[in-house]
């Protein structure tokens, strides 16, 4: 079958003055927090080399696991401008086995947590992501996440609670727990919902494999008065334009 070809007519040359504007408002539009969910399959997965093993008891059932950050090879997503590729992500299901390959429903946010856990997350991700990547330590990470996920918020903490874990994990529990403390500081200092400036938040559920949270780097778009005031500035540039001719 030939491949189809979709002729386009060159743009009015009013449209072109206003290409800028366009594009602005069409970035805005395409990475607002209100889009739909999407589909995305992943289908094959790598632990991160800084995994760590050890074990965990969560709502009363012990098992031994792996800790660390998840490279996913995927090859749809193009909901949220995820063509085919690498995507890394975090498990927040500890209770299920991780399967691939696997369709995800992938939506942008964190609407799948409470109000609380959803400003822990953002303070996690803003506060050692960074950290936990460039020194090896995503399993100290992971572990924080899974603390999160299961206990909510209040004073958390890896020796009780629905989520524990006493040994193990490479050393990195300790990490983990200085962490804990430092982020159970900084949320009883808060005054209102955190949200992160750096990371845009992805969650990937399936009904067949662990749910996951992906992020990538906040695009920085800019302000409505801001596109309002670039609006006006290309208007009056072509109405003086026009005067000149």
């Amino acid at each position: 079958m030939r491949p189809t070809t979709i002729h386009c007519a060159p743009p009015h040359p009013a449209l072109m003055k206003l290409r800028p504007l366009l594009l602005c408002c069409a970035l805005a539009a395409a990475f607002s927090p209100a889009a739909q969910a999407g589909v995305i399959s992943l289908d094959s997965y790598q632990l991160a080399s800084s995994k760590q093993s050890g074990s965990f008891t969560y709502n009363g059932s012990t098992q031994s696991t792996w800790a660390g950050e998840i490279s996913f090879n995927y090859s749809q997503g193009s909901s949220y401008g995820f063509g085919a590729g690498i995507l890394d992500a975090f498990c927040i299901e500890p209770s299920q086995t991780l399967s691939t390959p696997a369709v995800y429903v992938i939506e942008n946010g964190l609407s799948l947590f409470g109000s609380a856990q959803q400003s822990l997350i953002a303070g996690l991700y803003d506060n050692f992501y960074a950290r936990a990547v460039s020194n090896a330590q995503t399993a100290a990470f992971q572990l924080v996440l899974w603390e999160i996920v299961a206990d909510g918020a209040g004073m958390l903490n890896l020796g009780n609670g629905s989520f524990r874990t006493s040994h193990a994990f490479g050393g990195q529990r300790s990490i983990a727990s200085d962490w804990l403390g430092e982020l159970n500081t900084w949320y009883a200092g808060l005054t209102s919902p955190y949200q992160s400036n750096s990371y845009e938040f992805f969650t990937l559920r399936s009904a067949a494999s662990q749910n996951q949270l992906s992020v990538r780097e906040r695009l920085q778009v800019p302000e409505p008065g801001i596109l309002a005031l670039l609006g006006i500035g290309l208007i009056a540039g072509g109405l003086a334009r026009r005067r000149r001719g």
